[in-house]
């Protein structure tokens, strides 16, 4: 398998990403007066981390909110020798939220959503039943989802530096006070 390059970020990339994971709304003047850099700077990392996939900015939607009360795992056993093509497909399905081809007890690992049992039951019997190369099928429902999130460490200097940019900066001011 071919392994991904691993982008680097620095410390003003990381200040930028982590102004718009707490308002993706901000504009390129408000986040260069925060960070201490001109709007150009801005713009022009901003474009460029879009660009490199390192991010998006894009609104998330509380599901529940939305309608969306049934949230389930499929685990999938599938022909191994399609199993890159099923999880192409399963990823198609406007269901799916995830889609993993995983090691363990499952080919394929899902989530999906629906607003209800009758499209659940609707999605098992005619979608996913008929998709050539599954052989089982294990649904469970998620009773209740107690962390989501699209928030992870940045790590400055990519993931081989080692550090997230949160823990160089504890570094440098020394240990926290017990006050």
């Amino acid at each position: 398998m071919r392994r991904k390059r691993v982008h680097r970020v620095d410390e003003v990339d990381n200040k930028i990403i982590a102004a718009l994971r707490q308002d993706g709304r901000k504009s390129n003047v408000e986040l260069g007066r925060e960070i201490g850099v001109s709007e150009g700077t801005i713009r022009k990392r901003v474009a460029r981390l879009i660009q490199e996939g390192v991010m998006q900015v894009i609104a998330v939607a509380n599901p529940q909110k939305l309608g969306y009360q049934i949230e389930v795992m499929i685990g999938i056993h599938c022909d191994i020798e399609k199993v890159k093509e099923i999880a192409d497909h399963l990823a198609s399905l406007e269901e799916i939220r995830t889609t993993s081809i995983a090691s363990g007890v499952y080919d394929i690992i899902m989530v999906a959503l629906f607003r209800n049992n009758d499209e659940l039951l609707d999605f098992l019997l005619n979608k996913l039943s008929n998709t050539p190369g599954i052989r089982k099928t294990e649904t469970s429902y998620l009773l209740r989802t107690f962390k989501r999130t699209y928030d992870w460490p940045v790590y400055v200097g990519g993931a081989e530096a080692g550090k997230t940019a949160a823990a160089r900066t504890r570094r440098r001011q020394g240990p926290r006070s017990k006050a």
